[in-house]
């Protein structure tokens, strides 16, 4: 690996349809705090309406780098706007370049989802 313990170039794939595990038991955590509350109902969407999800291209120099990279449409963010939202998030690599890990978007996503969810129910109560 050049920039992390683990590095794939290229694709890379699971024999099951699962997400990679992680560390999450209450056992472990401190300081927990939903984001999802009734208090303030619409923090998790302020923060989702932060992100710019982007269609892109790589460019061709750092296609030449990585000859695995095809010259397809891909879909992320662009680490310096995503870093404004989540600072934690994104690192440098040695070559100077920014990578994000968006796990934290898929949560406030979720959360979103949540506030929404209390949203419509509030008006469906006032209708009836």
């Amino acid at each position: 690996p050049t920039t992390n313990r683990l590095e794939v170039e290229g694709d890379a794939s699971k024999t099951v349809a699962s997400a990679w595990l992680a560390n999450s038991d209450r056992r472990i955590k401190k300081d927990i705090v939903s984001l999802c509350s009734m208090e303030n109902e619409t923090e998790a969407l302020e923060v989702i309406d932060q992100l710019r999800p982007v269609k892109f291209k790589y460019n061709d120099d750092f296609r030449e780098k990585h000859p695995s990279i095809q010259n397809i449409d891909y879909y992320n963010f662009i680490a310096q706007e995503f870093q404004n939202v989540f600072p934690n998030s994104v690192t440098e690599t040695k070559e100077g370049l920014l990578q994000i890990d968006s796990y934290p978007a898929n949560i406030y996503s979720i959360a979103a989802i949540q506030e929404l969810h209390q949203i419509v129910k509030k008006q469906d109560a006032t209708l009836t």
